[in-house]
């Protein structure tokens, strides 16, 4: 879809990255920091500041297995660059997270792909023979998977994390809507590394930090190759603030988890429209008509939601759009029952 639609509202309804619908009310002002101990004066290394101890406590793993990245996005270039050596590659499932692949390139990698299955799980054997026979590194497995939203299977991934020798990267941006994480399995597996962000279910897309958990010798390797003052003072802060606050952030996710149930039930009582399964803060929706010509619609009516169907052909039909807050899911669902007519229904 063209950039230049016209959208009629000068207040879009933004339901298209998979941001929190509302800042959690802790955050619309300004926490009570000890502004002279912030010292903005000087650089703050991570192993300075207050995020990693108060990561440490949330995860249970020590400040010495913990990586901070300015999003997750940072540290996925970080991971390549430290991990995949000259001549190696990654490993991707596609429809997956296109970052991934953007940061191989920039790091002039080679990305190897094995599709999901129509089901959109794991084609988990030719996964195994993907990584063992080609030179692979590092395995990226996006879980729940972006643009999807499904969780993948437990035993799948597990059987790739016995049946190679690669670095596997499981991205959890979406774990918290999900409920299962992989951080179980860290001590059983050095070379399994966990990512994850303040995006999504802590409602600070804005803030750009995002985290990893991995083996502390894999740990240093990462950290070696970041700028050492790669975030800043107020991001440290704020961040330790948030994840000290991790309490209000589960009220947030059942509200959330509430609403979406509430909006895939109307989404599915328009004719021709179907949703996908959905372990994340989104929903796969199939349409009727053209999405694209859907998107354009709902743009100009100042809904944006994300465009899917050309990342995969198994996707050819499909829109995706976040959760909203009731009243931005009452009229997305609004428009878009309006829209549908307009193209021959």
């Amino acid at each position: 879809m063209s950039d230049k639609a016209q959208i009629n509202r000068p207040d879009p309804i933004r339901l298209s990255h998979n941001e929190s619908f509302a800042c959690p009310h802790q955050l619309t002002s300004l926490p009570d920091l000890n502004w002279s101990e912030l010292c903005l004066n000087r650089y703050l290394k991570q192993e300075e500041g207050p995020l990693l101890p108060a990561l440490a406590r949330y995860s249970g793993y020590q400040a010495t297995n913990i990586v901070l990245g300015n999003g997750s996005d940072e540290l996925i270039l970080n991971i390549i660059q430290a991990l995949a050596g000259p001549g190696q590659g990654i490993l991707i499932h596609p429809p997956t997270f296109s970052v991934y692949q953007k940061a191989a390139r920039i790091c002039r990698v080679a990305v190897h792909q094995v599709p999901l299955l129509d089901s959109f799980q794991l084609n988990t054997e030719e996964m195994i023979r993907a990584a063992n026979q080609r030179k692979v590194d590092l395995i990226f497995i996006c879980n729940p998977n972006n643009p999807t939203a499904l969780a993948l299977a437990e035993e799948d991934i597990l059987r790739i994390l016995d049946c190679t020798d690669c670095y596997v990267v499981i991205d959890e941006a979406y774990w918290e809507f999900a409920g299962n994480s992989f951080l179980k399995y860290l001590p059983h597996y050095p070379k399994l590394i966990i990512l994850r962000t303040l995006s999504k279910a802590f409602a600070c897309a804005g803030l750009r930090l995002g985290y990893l958990i991995a083996d502390a010798g894999v740990r240093d390797a990462i950290r070696g190759v970041q700028m050492p003052f790669n975030l800043s003072s107020l991001t440290q802060c704020l961040g330790a603030y948030v994840i000290d606050n991790a309490d209000h952030f589960a009220n947030h996710i059942d509200q959330m988890l509430k609403l979406k149930q509430q909006l895939n039930a109307e989404l599915n009582s328009l004719p021709g429209v179907s949703t996908r399964p959905s372990a994340t803060n989104y929903l796969l929706i199939e349409v009727p008509d053209d999405p694209g010509q859907v998107v354009a619609e709902l743009k100009r009516q100042g809904i944006l939601v994300r465009e899917v169907h050309q990342m995969d052909k198994r996707l050819k039909n499909m829109i995706r759009a976040s959760v909203g807050t009731k009243a931005q899911n009452d009229q997305f669902v609004a428009v878009l029952r309006k829209a549908l007519p307009n193209y021959g229904h």
